[in-house]
Formats: C-alpha cells, sequence, structure tokens
C-alpha cells in the first residue's frame, strides 16, 4: 500500500508541475526586439505596403490559451483614415500589432491620430515598433517630405502642434474617459480572476480524476 500511496504523490507532483509550466510559459512567453533604424521617411515609404494618415478609433485584445494573455497576442486596432501616400485605403482600416513594445508592438492611443508605417503579413495589415510609425500633426515633417496624399479618403482633423493639445482634467469629457479606461481595467482584472479561478479548478479535477483512476487499477 505505501507503494500505491508513493505512485500517487509522484504522480499529483508532476501533474501539479505541468500546470503550473503551461501556466508560467503561457503569462511570461515574449520575444526580444531588436529593430534597425529604417531612415527617413521616404526610405520607410518603400519598404512598407501601406503609409497612412489616421485616429485610432478603437482596441481589440485577442486572448491565447485559456483567454490568458502575454505580450505576443496580437492587438486589432482600427482606424478612421484620412489620407494614404502608399497602399488602397477605405475610411475604415484594421491593422494588428503585438500587445507590447518587447514583442515589436506598437502601442497605439485610442484618439490619438498617427503616421502608420504597415506592411502586409499573408494577408493581414501589421504595424511594428521597429517602422518609422507615430504621433502626427498637421505640421509633422512627413508632410514636407511626402508631400500630399496619393489616396484622399477624408479631410484630416486640424491640429496645428501635437506638444499644444493639452486635456482638462475637470472637464467633463475628460471625466468620462478617465471613469471609461478604469472601468477597462478593472473589468480585464476581473475577467483574468474568473480565468484563473475556472483554470485551477479543471486542474484540480484532472488532478482528482488521475488520481482516482491510478486507485481503480492498482485494485484489478
Amino acid at each position: 500500500m505505501k507503494l500505491k500511496r508513493k505512485h500517487v504523490v509522484h504522480l499529483f507532483v508532476i501533474i501539479v508541475l505541468l500546470l503550473s509550466g503551461l501556466l508560467v510559459n503561457e503569462q511570461n512567453r515574449a520575444l526580444a526586439c531588436s529593430c534597425i533604424d529604417s531612415g527617413s521617411y521616404e526610405e520607410a515609404l518603400e519598404k512598407h505596403d501601406w503609409v497612412f494618415d489616421g485616429v485610432v478609433t478603437n482596441k481589440k485584445v485577442k486572448s491565447s490559451l485559456l483567454g490568458l494573455q502575454n505580450s505576443t497576442n496580437p492587438i486589432e486596432w482600427t482606424f478612421q483614415v484620412y489620407g494614404s501616400w502608399k497602399g488602397e485605403v477605405t475610411e475604415l482600416i484594421t491593422l494588428s500589432s503585438a500587445q507590447l513594445s518587447d514583442s515589436c508592438g506598437y502601442e497605439f492611443k485610442e484618439g490619438k491620430r498617427y503616421a502608420v508605417f504597415a506592411y502586409d503579413a499573408d494577408g493581414t495589415i501589421e504595424v511594428s515598433s521597429c517602422s518609422n510609425t507615430s504621433i502626427i500633426a498637421d505640421n509633422s515633417d512627413i508632410f514636407t517630405e511626402l508631400g500630399p496624399y496619393k489616396f484622399d479618403v477624408n479631410v484630416p482633423p486640424t491640429v496645428e502642434f501635437v506638444d499644444d493639445i493639452i486635456i482638462d482634467p475637470s472637464s467633463p469629457d475628460s471625466i468620462v474617459k478617465l471613469t471609461s479606461e478604469e472601468e477597462v481595467k478593472k473589468n480585464i482584472q476581473d475577467r483574468k480572476m474568473i480565468l484563473m479561478f475556472v483554470f485551477v479548478c479543471i486542474g484540480l479535477l484532472f488532478i482528482v480524476g488521475a488520481i482516482v483512476l491510478i486507485l481503480r487499477i492498482s485494485r484489478r
């Protein structure tokens, strides 16, 4: 009987280690990102499939195994496009990027206007933090270097200087935005806790099932 119990304990330890390893690997998996200077806007224009001017209107985070997040999971960004220097565009474009710059992902900010340098990855529009993608305004150098759009979609908003854009924390719009961001963060945290609870329950059920199966086999 002691031998059987020993086998059960060993199996229990092995299963726990395997489940822990999967969890840690899923949460911490990331790729180091090393960039090479892509040069001026004109040089970067030649290296990319799309170069357009647009404002981020939506963000959609994609989950991996068991709904857990890591820096390599893609994020879908939707842009209101005003014009393109390269590549045909529509009024709304959705592109993909890794979550964090550690995995060469570009961390856009909703409501900000960008010059986006994107490439075709098996039919998907993707953006890397190694590109010349950056926040722009009407007075940005890109308009001097690349000139007018090749494809006009809409008239872009007038922004004199990026540094002059000031958000008044006391304004109702700002309060609503801050509240919304806090709610989103809370929802994400709650979802992670639920998924973690489900993961632990599944692991425990698996362990109990394995122990019961071994005990039954040992009694035969």
